[in-house]
């Protein structure tokens, strides 16, 4: 069985290279083959020279072993680039990790050990936990953010091996695996993923939608990894911009608001306002899940009427 190991990234290089950092210690199995390969999505940054000093360090304790490649995607979105990687390695499983991931030591050694423990499994998928800067204190509505919208930051508790029923359970771009005959011709979704830092969600869920269809994905608890939450992320204005993303996602299952009066919807538009003003006036001085599921509500009928 050979596996690769496969990044999508724009624009992180230092905080990618503390990604690699991490797979390049973590332990090998000894009865598989693996490589790893990074797909630059057109970054403007240092990405290109991060990787080759990293393809160095790999090749100095590696060998041949388990070698690392790059990639360049000039088209821009993350959808792009993950299908060049789909297209352009081998691996007999795609193993999926975001440019701010931080695997643990025996990440691998536990999703090898998920594909033999559940051998008909096309998907998988693992827990992410947060991955803060040093000395970083989580309290407030940081803790509260985190705690009740662990999704919204890429946060994901798997706390026994759980098989996946879409939506409810269902695995994350930044720590999944896909068995290769199991992904479909058409790849990933073109119109959703990231595009230059703004975010129209779903390329990775609904790949899980499809390829389990049907079909057998679990969710392992040992196949951990910790996803990278900056301070400054944690506030009202990263929550509404993910939210608002989902919301632009609508527009590919539900189509354009219908329209009313003078070709606007205006049904769309009193909602988000409704939603908007039923977030005002729950507002408290200490958080709530009342404001932030009306607020919620509002930027996803935002996210649809501006998608």
């Amino acid at each position: 069985m050979h596996l690769t190991i496969a990044i999508a990234t724009w624009n992180r290089a230092d905080r990618l290279s503390l990604t690699l950092d991490a797979l390049r210690e973590m332990n090998l199995p000894d009865d598989v083959t693996c490589d790893a390969t990074v797909c630059d999505n057109k970054s403007t940054d240092h990405t290109r020279a991060a990787v080759e000093k990293q393809i160095e360090q790999w090749t100095q304790q590696h060998g041949d072993r388990f070698p690392l490649r790059y990639l360049f995607e000039p088209t821009q979105g993350k959808s792009h680039a993950l299908n060049r990687l789909v297209r352009e390695t081998q691996g007999d499983w795609l193993l999926l990790i975001d440019d701010d991931i931080k695997v643990e030591r025996n990440w691998l050694c536990a999703y090898v050990d998920g594909m033999r423990r559940y051998s008909n499994a096309v998907c998988f998928g693992g827990p992410m936990s947060p991955w803060l800067d040093d000395g970083m204190v989580l309290k407030g509505r940081k803790a509260f953010l985190i705690e009740q919208y662990p999704e919204a930051f890429g946060i994901l508790r798997v706390a026994n091996d759980t098989k996946m029923e879409f939506p409810e359970a269902t695995a994350f771009g930044g720590n999944m695996a896909l068995r290769r005959d199991a992904i479909p011709a058409e790849g990933y979704n073109p119109n959703a993923g990231m595009f230059a830092g703004k975010r129209i969600a779903g390329e990775d869920v609904e790949m899980v939608r499809r390829v389990i269809e049907g079909r057998e994905g679990w969710l392992l608890a040992d196949a951990q990894v910790c996803h990278y939450v900056p301070m400054d992320q944690l506030n009202l204005g990263a929550f509404w911009r993910w939210q608002k993303g989902h919301g632009a996602q609508w527009l590919a299952s539900r189509g354009k608001p219908e329209p009313g009066k003078f070709g606007v919807a205006w049904w769309a538009w009193r909602r988000y306002l409704a939603r908007l003003g039923g977030a005002l006036v729950r507002w408290r001085p200490w958080p709530t899940r009342g404001f932030y599921h009306a607020l919620a509500e509002a930027a996803r009928f935002y996210g649809y009427l501006k998608a």
